[in-house]
């Protein structure tokens, strides 16, 4: 049957087409603070097409726990705001400023 396509074919190409609209997952807006794919990379000690997919699926909830604890700044912003004014030290807690 010539025109007809596999059922895993039809899938792969669904799947392509939905990576390539602009639905990437709202963690990817984490990703791009925490400085890209390449310094979360390095950061959770993966490989950079396993941050790639995260754009797509979501941070892992062990990977943002462990993102959380590091970088706090990019989670809690008001945070980061009283570091940048030199009002708390990296890591100190929010609660003892």
């Amino acid at each position: 049957m010539a025109g007809r396509i596999s059922l895993q074919r039809a899938l792969v190409i669904a799947i392509m087409l939905a990576m390539t609209s602009k639905s990437q997952h709202p963690d990817s807006r984490i990703i791009d603070a925490l400085g890209g794919t390449m310094a979360v990379t390095r950061l959770c000690e993966v490989r950079s097409a396993s941050v790639s997919k995260w754009r797509w699926t979501g941070i892992p909830r062990a990977r943002l726990m462990f993102l959380k604890a590091i970088r706090p700044d990019v989670f809690v912003p008001e945070l980061a705001e009283k570091e940048r004014a030199g009002v708390i030290g990296r890591f100190e807690s929010k609660e003892s400023a």
